[in-house]
């Protein structure tokens, strides 16, 4: 689950840190409700859905967004799996192995789906069709784009974000509904990783 992990971070994070966009109306108001969100704290809950409509994976945790590129991505259960981001380094830790990796945000930026929490860049939007129903916002992706066919945001006129789902190419849906939201400032230590000891790292930078 680490992938499906890491491809929801990166939508909901350069949908938080990204205000640089391409369509007129639909953008603009998006742009609104976004502009209100600076820190960002969740607890979610997460749901795999098969193409036939059955439950694969139940999961949750919480996240953590601070602009520009700072997260901290907890998922608790089924099973561990944390996500830092400091804005310059990320970290990958799994516990259960015992391991940590570590990338280079600018390193990796185009050989990883982490490349949407990178930067704030006009041209990243470009790669997306967007529309509005309701409070729900649909990105879909003009060209082949990792894994990703689709993907929606609920987010209110407030600012808050509700739920976001991942349609991959497979039509497996991944489904996060969010609760305890709240908009507050968030320390910069929650956003540094300290390797445990014994742990190994696998340092890609």
């Amino acid at each position: 689950m680490i992938n499906k992990i890491c491809i929801a971070i990166c939508l909901l994070v350069f949908i938080l840190i990204s205000i640089d966009f391409v369509h007129a109306d639909t953008i603009n108001i998006l742009q609104q409700r976004l502009n209100k969100l600076h820190s960002f704290h969740a607890n979610f809950h997460q749901k795999v859905i098969s193409q036939n409509n059955s439950t694969i994976q139940e999961g949750d945790g919480y996240v953590l967004v601070e602009k520009p590129n700072r997260l901290l991505w907890h998922m608790r259960v089924p099973s561990e799996n944390v996500l830092i981001s400091d804005g310059h380094t990320i970290w990958a830790y799994t516990p259960c192995i015992e391991q940590v990796s570590i990338y280079s945000m600018n390193k990796n930026i185009y050989s990883t789906p982490l490349i949407l929490i990178a930067c704030n860049e006009i041209r990243y939007w470009k790669q997306y069709n967007i529309s509005k129903k309701g409070n729900n916002f649909s990105f879909i992706p003009r060209k082949s784009l990792n894994n990703i066919k689709k993907f929606t945001i609920n987010i209110s006129k407030n600012g808050i974000i509700n739920m976001f789902r991942i349609i991959e190419k497979d039509d497996v849906c991944v489904l996060y509904t969010l609760s305890k939201q709240k908009i507050n400032p968030i320390s910069s230590e929650k956003f540094h990783f300290v390797i445990p000891y014994g742990v190994t790292v696998d340092d890609q930078r």
